[in-house]
């Protein structure tokens, strides 16, 4: 008898803990987040991109622009595929179709920011993104990496599909996905600041601000302030280590997002990776409570162009 009011409870726990996973990764869509998230991600990507158009042909043209030196030589470059080299002596590998590729990305942006056929313009954006970055991986940074996964995850979702359906669930699973990719992103980092010597001494955020190939302006003052900067220096720290585990928790959320839009102001402000900042920035939407999303609802719902991302959409059947 003992014996199998135990196999009940073992049973009901396990219930619980597959109910609460399968809420977790298929049941948690909120399509109007998801549209929010995208559209505020493609802009910055599209600003970005869009000072990057004009001096394209420097970073990945090998007839006009600067010398491109051969990436295997410090990057595996196995599977590396790219789309100029596929079909290389062919009109795409010239300089104007390297041009024309990259305006056509940019066009892909503004329809991922309007969410015309998401997912198949994200397949297309992706296939031109991974191609421009393995065209010459040293004129890439963090921002062109991490848009990369996201830009995976707009493949899979869509706002526009049923409750219950197929891809409900698949969209459901790319939006969690996509919070787990950025809270990956924090730990990797924080966990890799631990390997530093300069983050355990607190010299780390004045090694940055002190570099005038790095800051924006003359920081030099902040040498008058050594404890404030190693106090930084360990917020950063215990912020980027935990992030990953306390985003999750409602209580912790606003705390942690506000530090996040502060860190990363700081660092677009100070730093010159503005761009970085905004995208880092921008993934928070994913975090937004209910509440949050309302209240940009009614801020925005009149507003001609950001009004159109509260509206709601036909559902697919």
């Amino acid at each position: 008898m003992e014996l199998r009011r135990s196999e009940h409870v073992v049973i009901g726990a396990l219930r619980k803990v597959l109910g609460a996973w399968q809420r977790f990764w298929f049941e948690s869509f909120l399509p109007e987040k998801w549209r929010i998230f995208r559209a505020v991600m493609c802009s910055v990507m599209l600003v970005f991109y869009s000072f990057r158009q004009s001096e394209l042909l420097d970073y990945f043209s090998r007839s006009k622009g600067l010398p491109i030196p051969d990436p295997s030589a410090f990057v595996p470059m196995d599977y590396r595929w790219n789309l100029f080299e596929v079909f290389s002596g062919t009109f795409l590998a010239t300089d104007l179709g390297l041009t024309l590729a990259h305006a056509f990305y940019l066009v892909g942006l503004v329809l991922l920011i309007l969410g015309i056929f998401p997912r198949a313009v994200s397949a297309v954006c992706l296939a031109l993104h991974i191609s421009f970055i393995h065209a010459n991986v040293g004129a890439v940074y963090g921002a062109d990496l991490i848009f990369t996964f996201f830009l995976f995850f707009f493949c899979l979702a869509t706002e526009r599909s049923a409750p219950d359906s197929a891809a409900r669930w698949v969209s459901s699973a790319a939006m969690r996905m996509a919070q787990v990719q950025l809270c990956i992103i924090y730990a990797y980092s924080g966990l890799e600041k631990l390997k530093g010597p300069v983050w355990w001494k607190g010299e780390a955020i004045w090694n940055v601000i002190a570099n005038p190939q790095l800051a924006l302006f003359d920081f030099t003052w902040m040498s008058h302030f050594p404890l404030f900067l190693t106090v930084v220096a360990y917020l950063t720290l215990l912020w980027e280590v935990y992030f990953p585990v306390l985003i999750w928790l409602p209580r912790w959320r606003g705390p942690f997002l506000a530090l996040g839009v502060l860190f990363h102001g700081s660092i677009g402000v100070m730093v010159k990776l503005i761009f970085f900042s905004l995208l880092m920035m921008s993934a928070y939407v994913l975090f937004l409570s209910d509440r949050e999303i309302a209240f940009l609802r009614r801020l925005f719902h009149r507003v001609p162009i950001a009004g159109r991302f509260f509206r709601p959409l036909s559902i697919e059947t």
